[in-house]
Formats: C-alpha cells, structure tokens, sequence
C-alpha cells in the first residue's frame, strides 16, 4: 500500500495507507513543498477539481503532524557540521528575506563557522605533515635496504660500490626515522648532501634503482616542508579562533538553539514568506542528520 501525502499552509502532514494508489504528494492551500525522505517538490494546489478520485474523501482531514525542523546532531563531525554550515547560510543570504534579526544571526553563524575551519584546516594540516613524513621515512628505508643488498650482490664492482655508499649511510642509519621531525629534515639534508657528492655518485651511478630513489626522497623533504609551512599558517590562524571542537559546539548551538527555534515560529506566524527557506534548511539537516545515523548503525 502507497501513502498519500499532504501539506498545508502550516506545513501541517497526515500520511494514510491506500491501495492501488501510486505514491503522490498534494499539497492543500498551497503551492508548498513536500517532505518524502529527505526531497522537496514544489506542486501545485489540491483542489476537488484536480483531486484523484481516491483521495477526494481525504482532503478534508484534519492536519495533525506538524513538521519541525531538526535540530543539528551534536555528532556530527566536524568538516560535516563546517559544510552544512556553510550551505545553510549560503541558503539564508540567497533566500532575499529582510529579517534583520535573521540577517545578524546569520552573520554570527558565518563568525562561528569560520572558526570551526580554521580549526579543521589545522587538524588537518597535523595529519597532512604526519603522512608526508611517513612517506619520506618508507622512501629513506628503501634506500637503505636496496643498499644493503646490492653489499651482497654477485658483481664485485656491484658489491664495492654499494659498500662505499654505505660506508655514508651508517653515518645516519634506521636511527634517523626515529628522530624529531626539526632534527630529521636536518639529518636528511645533510643525507642528499652526501649523496650528491661527486665521489659518492660515481658509485650510486652503479647501482640500479638507487638514483630514482635518491630523487623521490628528495621530493618527499620538499612536500614535508611545504606541509610544515602549511601547519604553522593554520596554528596561526588557530590561534586567532577556539580548536574545531569547541568551535563545532559554539556553531551548532548557535544553529539549534536560536535559528531553528526562530524558524520553528517564524514559518507558523508568516508561512507563505519563511516557507521556502524552512523547507530547503529542512532538507540540508534532515541529509546531515540521516547521514549520522547511519554510520552509527554501521558502527553498532
């Protein structure tokens, strides 16, 4: 069995089972927009004239749910809560309302938001730096145990060319993976150095592999400081804000506390002004919200 839908001026709903009814949406002393999952249609006016006939003995029921918007779950994760703030105000900047109250609240949503990514680009920032130190740690490793086997290759010249260039790199070691990250990239340094020294190339040239190794190690310091400089630009403007937790909290009660509580009453006193701004900020948390139900299922 299908279920009709319908919304009234107040954004009032009553679903009933029918059969042999394809699942539509009418709209009584509309045009409105229609709650189905997580979609808004705009649809035309129900009236007698243009009513199915199964459903006519139904427009005159009375409207009994009313549809809220929710509030934002408090779970949700941080860039998530960033993003739907953003589009929801994006959405009240596009909706041409002239609510001054409105209006300056969504300023103090925007002040809050821009917060929340500062503290995301900063998290982050942290994780960025994390993996291009891994990958110039597993590049570094490479290098060492390509050497390492080449010491016991079968070709003597093979075999005394890999000795000399690890004669160098026991000057640094697996150690060097273990040290801080300040001390590391100055270790490293002074490893391409040493490579790059024209007695030491003459040997690298004679081992196969070593010298494009030698190159993408090269390339993983350059990313590792290009992510560093990025970290202390986001620790700055950090600085200048709460961390993204804290700042996620601010925005969202922001969010739950006053704008859906504003909207919540605005839309039942002024319904044919509010309602299209209601019914696109319904769709954008009801999205939010299903998603973090689901992964808490998942998880469960």
């Amino acid at each position: 069995m299908k279920a009709l839908t319908f919304v009234n001026e107040a954004f009032y709903v009553k679903r009933r089972p029918l059969t042999n009814v394809n699942e539509t949406f009418y709209v009584k002393n509309g045009p409105l927009a229609f709650v189905n999952h997580s979609f808004f249609v705009k649809v035309k006016p129900l009236t007698n004239a243009n009513a199915p006939d199964a459903i006519k003995p139904l427009i005159k029921l009375n409207m009994k749910k009313m549809i809220k918007i929710e509030k934002v779950q408090f779970n949700t994760r941080n860039a998530e809560a960033g993003a739907l703030c953003s589009k929801m105000s994006e959405a009240i900047d596009q909706s041409g309302l002239s609510d001054p109250f409105l209006m300056d609240l969504n300023k103090q949503i925007k002040t809050a938001n821009q917060n929340l990514v500062s503290g995301i680009n900063k998290d982050k920032a942290e994780s960025d730096l994390e993996e291009q130190d891994e990958r110039r740690d597993a590049t570094y490793r490479s290098i060492l145990y390509l050497t390492k086997g080449y010491v016991h290759h079968p070709d003597k010249q093979v075999s005394q060319a890999a000795n000399a260039v690890e004669e160098v790199i026991d000057k640094y070691g697996f150690e060097l993976t273990n040290a801080t990250y300040a001390a590391q990239s100055t270790l490293l340094d002074s490893f391409v150095e040493d490579m790059n020294r024209p007695e030491v190339l003459s040997s690298v040239e004679k081992l196969k592999g070593f010298k494009s190794l030698s190159e993408q190690l090269s390339t993983d310091i350059s990313n590792f400081k290009l992510a560093e400089r990025e970290l202390l630009n986001a620790r700055k403007q950090e600085q200048k804000s709460s961390n993204a937790t804290a700042a996620k909290k601010e925005v969202l009660q922001l969010v739950n506390t006053k704008l859906v509580v504003y909207l919540r009453a605005m839309v039942q006193v002024n319904a044919p002004v509010y309602q299209d701004l209601v019914a696109e900020l319904m769709l954008l948390i009801s999205t939010s919200n299903r998603l973090v139900k689901s992964r808490r299922t998942r998880e469960n």
